[in-house]
């Protein structure tokens, strides 16, 4: 009974009294016709409420709002009331149907679900206006008795096409009675459970679940008799992706479904038929005009006939309003804070201009956000690849290129044969030496054979030359064949375009640099050296591998700075704190990024802008 939902009126002796609610409870199982039953009902509900007038408007299509029942009967009212009367009507189509507003001072309006039975054709709108005089306390709970009553017009309307009235009136009272225990309730999960666990016993339903919104997903909050259960089953996936089909379709989805359906019941027949469901009905909950959840009720052998669906709406539709309440009110702090803040800051984001006040909004926000967020602020300088150890190889005497077995870039290890030149000439003149050799080693002998002394020791020193000059050609024929003297990369020499030419004694080469003893050469440009110590660390990236970063500590600062193409930089030395990579060579050039503690992001974006402006307008 509707007395149930309200158990300390306001004012007990002005309205809500118990005979006037019972009575108007009582309506929905009257057995009369339409034409008697409104202006009842009408009366029932204006004494109940206390109101001085109440009406029920029809709005025909083009033709506007007429008035088809009235309490009192033929009373004229007051001038003003046409201007009330109309603007109650229209805010209760507004808010929608089902639902109940009070106006303070004016008095309460309601939009039925159906129009009554009994009118003209074209009828698309039934609301009920209801007149107070002056300021009302009562409003509040006023309206929460209106939308309950606003059901009673449909319940009697249902019965009389089903023409079963009897123990209408009693379950209603059950789904009042439930209405009010959801009431006390006070926490979400508490009374999720009790309304499935009362909607599974009042139905017979083997199970009845809840699931509500969060987010985009359908997420299962409550199953009848039991307490705890494991979403991540596939039951309850399967069970939370049926609710996800009807609040997606924002309909009533039942199963089997009526020939005359159109809704897609694809999760809804594959629950069916993996659970052994063999009926289904899902109602979507409206929360504000917004479907906010979904309740599944299930059975196995009995089907869910329209006067159930029914009374499981009426009843859901009861529960939804609460339910939303709690739900919002156990959310953690930091959601209801951002609903609240969301909400405080519509105006400001409103529908007009809406584009300017977001860019305005972000630009606030983004400038606020840049002057006290740390940004690392690091110096940039250009760096080039050096090395400590580096060999060039000359060439050992004046001879002609005949064969290059490296390129730049090469990799060689100690002993490889580099470079070797044309040894035809120093084999004719090592033939040359050794026969001079024999031929004045012979003539010495001969001069000693004879007595001649002073020929003999100028023989013997002829000799000595010829085997001095033989010795050296031999030394070059050794080198001719000139090899690397350490291990490395060749940075200078392009020799084979040279092939055949001659080159002189001492001429370079080979130039050979060892990679391990490699260090990086930075140029700090003159406006960020004050940032710049040694010990600094940063980190190079090469030009040809900048996805690569390679950690580097400044070791040296050269005291005088540089001129170079018009600008001024100081040399640093930096030590590389990484093992050399064999594709490394020295002159490889790149960017380096030295870290120079934390500023604001905000100074980050615009130092080298006020540094211009402070050295041009000397500020």
């Amino acid at each position: 009974m509707i007395s149930q939902q309200i158990e300390s009126p306001a004012n007990p002796s002005v309205w809500g009294r118990k005979q006037d609610i019972d009575a108007l409870a009582a309506l929905g199982q009257f057995a009369g016709t339409p034409e008697e039953f409104w202006p009842l009902y009408l009366a029932n509900l204006s004494k109940t409420l206390s109101v001085r007038r109440g009406l029920l408007l029809l709005r025909s299509t083009g033709a506007g709002w007429r008035a088809a029942y009235q309490w009192p009967p033929n009373v004229t009212g007051q001038s003003s009331d046409a201007v009330v009367i109309l603007r109650l009507a229209e805010a209760a189509i507004a808010l929608g149907r089902a639902s109940a507003q009070a106006d303070a001072g004016c008095g309460l309006s309601a939009r039925l679900r159906t129009v009554p039975a009994n009118s003209a054709v074209g009828t698309d709108a039934a609301t009920l206006v209801l007149l107070c005089d002056g300021e009302d306390t009562a409003l509040t709970a006023k309206v929460s008795l209106l939308r309950l009553a606003i059901e009673t017009p449909e319940q009697f309307e249902l019965q009389r096409r089903l023409l079963s009235v009897a123990g209408n009136a009693e379950r209603l009272h059950e789904a009042l009675t439930l209405a009010n225990r959801l009431g006390d309730e006070n926490r979400f999960l508490k009374a999720a459970m009790l309304l499935c666990g009362e909607l599974a016993t009042r139905f017979g339903c083997d199970r009845v679940s809840l699931g509500w919104l969060e987010g985009d997903l359908v997420r299962l909050q409550a199953v009848s008799n039991i307490e705890k259960f494991d979403r991540s089953m596939a039951a309850a996936q399967a069970l939370e992706d049926v609710m996800e089909e009807s609040l997606d379709q924002n309909c009533e989805i039942v199963i089997p479904a009526p020939a005359s359906s159109a809704a897609v019941t694809r999760s809804d027949l594959e629950y069916a038929r993996t659970q052994g469901v063999g009926y289904l009905l899902s109602l979507p909950l409206r929360v504000g005009g917004q479907v906010r959840a979904v309740v599944t009720a299930e059975r196995r052998h009995t089907e869910f006939d329209e006067y159930q669906r029914w009374e499981m709406r009426m009843i859901c539709g009861l529960a939804a309003s609460r339910l939303g309440t709690l739900q919002e009110r156990d959310r953690w702090f930091g959601a209801r804070l951002a609903d609240t803040v969301r909400s405080g800051m519509s105006p400001f984001l409103g529908v007009e201009h809406s584009l300017a006040k977001l860019g305005v909004l972000c630009t606030v926000l983004a400038v606020l956000i840049a002057a006290v967020l740390p940004w690392s602020y690091r110096i940039d300088a250009a760096a080039t690849l050096r090395s400590d150890d580096m060999v060039f190889v000359p060439a050992p005497f004046d001879g002609f290129l005949r064969e290059v077995h490296v390129e730049i870039g090469d990799m060689v290890t100690q002993g490889t044969a580099t470079v070797g030149l044309d040894t035809r000439e120093l084999m004719l003149e090592e033939s040359t030496a050794v026969a001079e050799v024999s031929r004045f080693a012979r003539e010495a002998e001969k001069a000693q054979a004879v007595g001649q002394l002073a020929d003999m020791q100028i023989a013997l020193a002829r000799q000595q030359q010829s085997a001095a000059r033989l010795e050296l050609v031999r030394d070059h024929l050794a080198h001719a064949q000139i090899r690397a003297p350490m291990t490395g990369v060749v940075v200078e020499g392009e020799l084979k375009k040279n092939l055949g030419g001659l080159v002189k004694k001492g001429d370079l080469l080979l130039k050979i640099a060892r990679l391990e003893s490699t260090y990086v050469e930075v140029e700090i440009d003159q406006t960020d050296i004050h940032e710049t110590a040694l010990g600094r660390r940063g980190e190079l990236a090469f030009v040809g591998r900048p996805d690569l970063k390679v950690a580097l500590v400044i070791e040296r600062i050269e005291p005088m700075s540089t001129v170079k193409d018009g600008r001024n930089y100081f040399l640093a030395r930096a030590r590389v704190d990484a093992e050399p990579q064999s594709w490394w060579r020295p002159g490889m050039g790149g960017t380096a990024k030295f870290d120079a503690g934390e500023r604001s992001l905000l100074w980050v974006l615009t130092y080298r802008s006020m540094r211009f402006l402070q050295r041009v307008l000397w500020l």
